[in-house]
C-alpha cells in the first residue's frame, strides 16, 4: 500500500516536473521567432492544458466511467479554459492598459521581478527604481500576485516583460477559477456536471467578476477569484460531513485569500465563521468547537509569516494588526454572545441566555451599541423559548438558524435608534448613490460605477437557492441562503437592515474594507451566490427529470447572456490599451512616480513627493548629532538665474493654462527646477509633457505630504528633478490644470519664476550605485549619518567599507547608517529579523506538509 502510494506521488512530481519542462522549453523557443502576444497565446495553452490535465486526475466522488465520458469531461474543462481565456483576452497582450491603480500594480511587479532575476527570494520590501523607497505595499500586503508573477517568470525562463507576466497571471487566475468553480460544484454534484459546468461560465464572465480586472484594475481582488470556489466548498463539505479533509481545505483557502487579498480574506472568513457557527445549534457542539480549533491552528501556522510580516510594522507591534488589537476583543465577544444565544434555542437550558447577557455586560464598558444589541436579543431569546413551551411550537426547532437570524435583526432594529451615526457612514451613503444604477444592465464599456454588479443571471441563481431553502430541511443549502440574505443587504441598501450592519461595524473591518465596503464584498457574495443557485437547482429538480432540464435550459440562456454583457467589458479594455511606444515609455524608469497609498502601514516620511523623483537625490547627508539636519546640499547651485514663466489660458479648453517658456533636456541631462513663487492663487496640477510619453504631474499648493516636499508654502522646498534617459533631445512644455473653468477669459500673466542648474549623479557627494541591494559611495566631510532612500522597518543590515553598522531610523523614518569623514563605501540590505524568517520558515513547513498531503490523498484514487 505504502509503495503504491509513492508511486503515485511520484508520478505527480514527475508530471508538474515534465510540464514546467515543456512550458519553459515552449516559452523560449517560441518567443524569438513570433510576436509577443503570439508567444503568450502558447504559453497559455500550455497552462490551459497543464491544469486540465492535473484536474482531470483528481480525486473524484464519483468520477467519469469509460473512455466517453472521460473524454467528455476533458471537453468540458477544455471548454472552460478556452471560455476564461476568450472572455479576458485584451490580456494577451505584452502593451499595458489602464489608469493610476494598473500603473501602480504595474510598478510593483517590475520591481518584483527585477529582484528575482537578480536572485533576491523572497522578495521583502522594493527595492528597484520602481520602489526604491523600500515599500512593504504591497509586496508583504498582499504577496500572493507579485510570487504568481514570479513563479510564471521562471516557468516562462524570464522570457516576457513584467507587464506581459502581470497579464498572463489575470489569464491563468481567470482559468483556474474557471476551473475550481467546475470541480467545486461537481464535487457537491457529480450528476449534474452540466449544470456545474454552465454555471462555472457565468462565475468566470459576471460583471463583478470582469469589472474589477477591466474597470476597476483591481489585480489582487481579480487573483482570488481563483480561491473563493474552494472556501465555499469547504464549508459545504463541512456541512454536509465534519472531516479533516474539509477543515484542511477550509484554512488552506481562506489563507490562500488572505494573500491575495486581505479584505476578501476577512470577509470570507467572517462568511465562513457565520455558516459554521450556525451549526452550533447541533448535538455534540463541544465536537464542532474542537474541530473548528484544529482548523484555526492550521490556518494560523499557514499564515503566520503574513500576519507577523504585517504585524511587524504596524504600531503597535503584530497584534494590532490593521487597528484590530482594540476591536478584536469586542468583536470577539458579539461573536460568543450570539453563539451562546444559538445553543439557548437548542435546548431547554436557560442558563445560556443568562451567559449571554453576561457577556453583554462585560461589552457595555466596550462597545455599548453592541451591548444593547446582545442584551435585546438574549431578552428576545428567553421571550421565545417561554413562547415556544407554552403553546408546543415544537415544530420550529427545525428552523433554529432562521430563527436566530430572525431574533439577531430584530434585536438590531430594537437598538438601531440609539445609533444615530448609522447615515452618516460613508460607506452607507456610497451604497445608496449607486442604487438602483447597479441593477440596469451595463453601459456599452463597463466604465460606470453600476457596471460593478453581480448581474441578472447571477442574482437569478441567488434567487434559485434562497427559494429552494424554503422547501428543504438541508442545512447545506439553507445556511448558505441565509448568508446569502444577509450578504445582499451589504451590496444592496436594504431599509433598516444595511444602517444596522453597518453602524455595527467593527473599527478594524472598516479599515481593511475602506470606504468601498460593498466592493470588498462583492466577490465573496458572487461566488456564494453561484454555489446557491447550484444548489438551489439540484433542490428545485430534484428526481423531476423535466423540471431539471427546464431549469438548466435557463441556466444556459444565463450564461449565454452573461457571455454577451462581458463583451461591453471586452470592448472597454481594448479602448484602455497603449500603443508598444506608450506602453514604453510608461514604463521608462525616468517616469515612475511615488504613488502615496503604496505607502500603507509606515510611518509617512516628511519627504514623501507624489509624484516623479530622481533617486539618486534621494540620499542625504545629516549631521551627527542627531538632530536631522541635513549636512551641505545635495547638489550645489550655481548663481542663479530666474526667469518669468506665464500662464496663458488655452484656445480651446479654458481649464488649461500654458505656461511659457518650456525647455529642453539634452540626452542624459538631469537637470534641477527651482521654482519661486507669486502672490497668486496656485491650485491646480502642474503638468511637464515632452514627445511620446514623458510626462509629470504636479499637484498645488503641495505636491507631497510633509513638510520637506515640494509645495508652494514657505517652509516648503521649491526643486523638482527631470531627466531625460532617450538618446535624442526631449522638449518640454508646461501646462497647469485648473480645478474649475474660469467664468470670463483670462489674460496671460505671471505664473511663476524658474532657476534651472544641470547636476550629474556621478558628481554628487552621495554617489547610488545599486539599488538591488542599495549601495552608495559617499563623501563625507566629516561624522555624519547617511539617510538612504528606504522607509525604516525591522530588519536591515548595512556595511560601511566592508564592516557592519547599525542600520538606524532617521528622524524622517527612513533607514540612516553612520559615516566617518572622507570617503565610504555604504552596502545596505533588507534581511529581516529573525522572528519574520521563523514565522516564514513554519509557513513553508506547513505549506509543504500540506501540499504532501493532499498530494497522498490525490494519489489515493483507486488504491
Amino acid at each position: 500500500m505504502l509503495r503504491s502510494l509513492l508511486a503515485r506521488c511520484l508520478r505527480i512530481v514527475v508530471f508538474l516536473a515534465l510540464a514546467a519542462g515543456a512550458l519553459a522549453v515552449s516559452a523560449r523557443a517560441v518567443a524569438p521567432r513570433v510576436p509577443p502576444a503570439a508567444a503568450m497565446e502558447v504559453c497559455v495553452g500550455l497552462l490551459g492544458a497543464i491544469l486540465v490535465v492535473a484536474l482531470a486526475a483528481r480525486r473524484q466522488s464519483s468520477p467519469p466511467r469509460g473512455a466517453v465520458e472521460r473524454g467528455i469531461e476533458l471537453a468540458r474543462m477544455a471548454a472552460l479554459v478556452f471560455f476564461a481565456v476568450w472572455a479576458f483576452r485584451p490580456y494577451l497582450s505584452p502593451a499595458f492598459f489602464g489608469g493610476m491603480d494598473a500603473t501602480s500594480y504595474a510598478y510593483g511587479m517590475s520591481d518584483a521581478l527585477q529582484q528575482e532575476r537578480a536572485g533576491t527570494f523572497p522578495v521583502f520590501v522594493g527595492q528597484s527604481e520602481f520602489m526604491f523607497e523600500g515599500v512593504i505595499h504591497p509586496i508583504r500586503t498582499a504577496p500572493y500576485h507579485h510570487y504568481l508573477g514570479m513563479l510564471l517568470d521562471v516557468l516562462t525562463l524570464r522570457t516576457f516583460e513584467p507587464v506581459a507576466i502581470e497579464h498572463l497571471t489575470v489569464i491563468f487566475s481567470a482559468m483556474l477559477a474557471a476551473l475550481t468553480a467546475y470541480a467545486c460544484l461537481a464535487e457537491l454534484a457529480p450528476a449534474r456536471r452540466w449544470a456545474a459546468w454552465i454555471i462555472a461560465g457565468i462565475y468566470v464572465s459576471a460583471p463583478a467578476m470582469a469589472g474589477f480586472i477591466y474597470t476597476k484594475e483591481m489585480y489582487m481582488t481579480f487573483m482570488a477569484f481563483a480561491w473563493l470556489p474552494l472556501v465555499l466548498y469547504a464549508n459545504l463539505r463541512l456541512i454536509r460531513r465534519d472531516d479533516r479533509t474539509g477543515w484542511s481545505l477550509l484554512a488552506a483557502g481562506t489563507m490562500l485569500l488572505w494573500v491575495c487579498h486581505p479584505p476578501i480574506g476577512l470577509w470570507a472568513t467572517l462568511l465562513s465563521g457565520l455558516l459554521q457557527g450556525w451549526r452550533l445549534g447541533e448535538p455534540r457542539p463541544m465536537t464542532l468547537l474542537v474541530r473548528a480549533a484544529g482548523g484555526a491552528a492550521l490556518f494560523a501556522v499557514l499564515g503566520a509569516y503574513y500576519f507577523w510580516s504585517m504585524g511587524e510594522t504596524a504600531a503597535g507591534g503584530p497584534v494590532a494588526i490593521a487597528g484590530g488589537g482594540a476591536n478584536l476583543p469586542v468583536f470577539a465577544g458579539l461573536i460568543i454572545g450570539f453563539a451562546l444565544l444559538l445553543r439557548s434555542l437548542a435546548t431547554r437550558n436557560l442558563a445560556w441566555p443568562g451567559l449571554a447577557l453576561l457577556v453583554a455586560g462585560v461589552l457595555w464598558f466596550l462597545f455599548r451599541p453592541y451591548a444593547l444589541w446582545l442584551a435585546t436579543a438574549a431578552l428576545l431569546t428567553v421571550a421565545w423559548k417561554i413562547a415556544t413551551a407554552r403553546f408546543g411550537t415544537h415544530a420550529w426547532g427545525r428552523r433554529l438558524p432562521e430563527i436566530s437570524l430572525g431574533l439577531a435583526l430584530l434585536a438590531g432594529l430594537c437598538v438601531l435608534p440609539w445609533c444615530p451615526q448609522a447615515d452618516a457612514i460613508p460607506a452607507y451613503t456610497i451604497l445608496r448613490g449607486l442604487f438602483p444604477g447597479n441593477f440596469a444592465p451595463l453601459s456599452a464599456t463597463g466604465t460606470l460605477p453600476g457596471d460593478l454588479q453581480l448581474g441578472y443571471p447571477v442574482l437569478a441563481l441567488w434567487l434559485l437557492g434562497i427559494s429552494a431553502a424554503a422547501l428543504t430541511d438541508r442545512l447545506e443549502v439553507r445556511l448558505p441562503a441565509l448568508a446569502g440574505l444577509v450578504g445582499m443587504a451589504l451590496v444592496v441598501p436594504v431599509p433598516g437592515i444595511t444602517r444596522l450592519f453597518m453602524a455595527m461595524m467593527p473599527e478594524f473591518v472598516t479599515a481593511i474594507s475602506s470606504v468601498s465596503l460593498w466592493q470588498r464584498y462583492l466577490p465573496v457574495l458572487l461566488a456564494l451566490s453561484v454555489f446557491l443557485g447550484f444548489l438551489g437547482l439540484e433542490t428545485w429538480a430534484g428526481s423531476r427529470r423535466k423540471t431539471g432540464w427546464i431549469l438548466l435550459l435557463l441556466v444556459a440562456a444565463g450564461a449565454a447572456w452573461s457571455a454577451r454583457e462581458n463583451e461591453k467589458f471586452v470592448r472597454g479594455g481594448y479602448r484602455a490599451m497603449h500603443s508598444t511606444g506608450e506602453h514604453r515609455d510608461l514604463n521608462r524608469p525616468e517616469n515612475v512616480r511615488q504613488f502615496a497609498y503604496i505607502f500603507s502601514r509606515l510611518p509617512v516620511s516628511p519627504y514623501l513627493l507624489n509624484g516623479v523623483a530622481d533617486y539618486h537625490l534621494e540620499s542625504r547627508l545629516l549631521r551627527a548629532d542627531g538632530s536631522g539636519d541635513e549636512l551641505g546640499e545635495t547638489v550645489p547651485w550655481p548663481k542663479q538665474e530666474w526667469q518669468t514663466l506665464t500662464a496663458t489660458p488655452d484656445e480651446l479648453n479654458a481649464r488649461f493654462l500654458n505656461v511659457t517658456p518650456g525647455f529642453t533636456l539634452a540626452p542624459g541631462e538631469h537637470r534641477l527646477l527651482k521654482f519661486r513663487f507669486l502672490n497668486r492663487r496656485y491650485e491646480g496640477v502642474l503638468i511637464m509633457r515632452g514627445a511620446g510619453a514623458w510626462y509629470r504631474e504636479y499637484l498645488f499648493p503641495e505636491a507631497g505630504f510633509g513638510p520637506k516636499s515640494f509645495g508652494v508654502a514657505p517652509e516648503r522646498p521649491k526643486t523638482l528633478a527631470v531627466w531625460n534617459s532617450s538618446s535624442g533631445p526631449q522638449p518640454v512644455e508646461l501646462v497647469f490644470l485648473l480645478p474649475y473653468i474660469p467664468t470670463e477669459k483670462m489674460p496671460p500673466e505671471p505664473f511663476a519664476e524658474l532657476a534651472m542648474t544641470t547636476y550629474d549623479p556621478a558628481q554628487l557627494p552621495i554617489r547610488t550605485t545599486s539599488l538591488i541591494p542599495y549601495r552608495a559611495e559617499v563623501s563625507a566631510p566629516g561624522p555624519a549619518f547617511l539617510e538612504t532612500p528606504r522607509m525604516f522597518i525591522p530588519g536591515y543590515r548595512a556595511t560601511v567599507n566592508g564592516h557592519p553598522q547599525a542600520a538606524l531610523m532617521s528622524p524622517n523614518q527612513r533607514v540612516m547608517v553612520p559615516v566617518s569623514a572622507g570617503e565610504n563605501r555604504v552596502t545596505l540590505k533588507y534581511v529581516g529579523t529573525p522572528s519574520l524568517l521563523t514565522a516564514l520558515a513554519v509557513s513553508g513547513v506547513a505549506w509543504l506538509v500540506l501540499l504532501l498531503w493532499a498530494a497522498g490523498e490525490w494519489a489515493r484514487r483507486g488504491a
